[in-house]
């Protein structure tokens, strides 16, 4: 039985599954029931308990330790999965560095302990905490490349501080939002969505600065702002009802709906049908709000900074050219333009992103000089600046342009 959990959870788990999640039952229990009847039973005597099986069980801890740096950076110089080939010799690599660091390991793991082994793996942790502190103060080591190569990591885009990260976006469900996330003075904007929500408060302030409206920001972390027939995340039921009810109460002028639409493993039929019946939701608790859907910005394969370092590498050239779609992701163009075309909305508008963020180029790459005022600072959060940007250009559309707090 317990073969048989764990031979399902490797051929019936894919990239798709929820996991870790109930899922995570099937090798669980799988291995609970092959450990549970001792040496005694057949498949632990003769299968397990062959020396082969018993040496690899052996070197599993450092095999363990070696085996995801390889992928990882195999996947950073790359810039993509491994092949099948590829991964048969990242096993055969981290086997045979396993095989070789399991001496030192069970020179440490037997033995009486001494003050030889223990000084000796106090200053091995100093040496490596000390060189992590390194390159994180020195910014990766970034003198060691080229000025075209030094790309800004999230402490220069300040994305956390941008989009108020734990007081008005918050990232888990008992987080409670400050008061200054909910400003009531009119004309009221209100923002509903999840990260990528949040990633156009610094664009939507920027216009507020100017244009004097109420800004409310209701976001939260892996919660799409819709009414779903299934649950994608726990909670977000609760947390979306009491919203709807908050806006009820407050009638807002603007409502603005914008998520990583197609995160939450919804086809965009179900993406189309849930966004129609949300809208719908807003305009019969809010039926004079101004209602507009945003739909997804672009999405690259790697976080975008490491993305572009590749690009350089690869081209040549000095500077990125204004749009490529180097590495970007057609699902979120597809998906952006089937919204377009389909979404029947009742009293709202929608806003595609790539309309204005794209063209037949591919995607825009930064809106600025500065290093900082690239697109994206990981896989689709739009950064501060590109947040600027891109509010300042649908503006009109989203008729906030010309508003005054009288």
């Amino acid at each position: 039985m317990g073969v048989i959990l764990i031979g399902y959870a490797t051929f019936i788990l894919t990239g798709e599954s929820r996991f870790p999640g109930l899922w995570a039952l099937l090798p669980t229990l799988g291995a609970a029931a092959i450990i549970w009847p001792g040496r005694g039973s057949w498949l632990n005597r003769v299968v397990l308990g062959h020396r082969i099986v018993v040496s690899v069980g052996l070197i599993s801890y450092p095999l363990y330790l070696w085996h995801w740096p390889i992928i990882s950076f195999f996947k950073i110089y790359k810039l993509r999965a491994p092949t099948t080939q590829e991964v048969w010799w990242i096993l055969g690599a981290s086997l045979a560095l396993a095989a070789l660091t399991y001496p030192v390991e069970k020179y440490f793991r037997s033995g009486a302990v001494s003050f030889r082994k223990l000084l000796t793996l106090c200053c091995a942790v100093a040496v490596v905490a000390g060189a992590g502190a390194g390159a994180w103060l020195g910014k990766g080591l970034e003198f060691r490349l080229p000025e075209k190569f030094r790309i800004a990591g999230e402490p220069e885009f300040r994305f956390h501080e941008q989009i108020r990260m734990d007081k008005c976006h918050l990232q888990n469900l008992s987080q409670k939002r400050a008061p200054e996330c909910l400003e009531t003075h009119r004309p009221m904007v209100v923002i509903w969505g999840d990260s990528h929500g949040s990633s156009i408060y610094p664009g939507l302030k920027a216009l507020q600065d100017k244009e004097k409206f109420g800004l409310v920001q209701l976001t939260q972390a892996g919660c799409p702002p819709v009414f779903l027939d299934r649950s994608v995340a726990s909670g977000c039921d609760e947390l979306n009802n009491g919203i709807l009810k908050s806006i009820g109460e407050w009638q807002p002028e603007t409502i603005i709906v914008h998520a990583a639409w197609n995160d939450y493993r919804m086809s965009a039929e179900e993406i189309k049908s849930a966004i129609e019946k949300t809208v719908l939701s807003i305009k019969t608790s809010s039926p004079n709000s101004k209602v507009f859907v945003i739909g997804p910005v672009p999405r690259w394969a790697q976080w975008f900074p490491e993305l572009s370092v590749h690009y350089l590498k690869e081209t040549g050239v000095d500077t990125l050219p204004d749009y490529f779609d180097y590495k970007l992701e057609k699902p979120t163009w597809d998906l952006d333009r089937f919204l377009k075309l389909n979404l029947k909305l009742q009293g709202a508008a929608f806003i595609s992103g790539h309309n204005y963020l794209c063209n037949e180029r591919g995607c825009l790459t930064h809106v600025g000089p500065e290093r900082i005022d690239m697109i994206s600072m990981d896989h689709g959060h739009l950064s501060p600046r590109a947040s600027v940007y891109f509010m300042n250009r649908i503006a009109n559309e989203l008729q906030l342009k010309g508003l005054r707090n009288e």
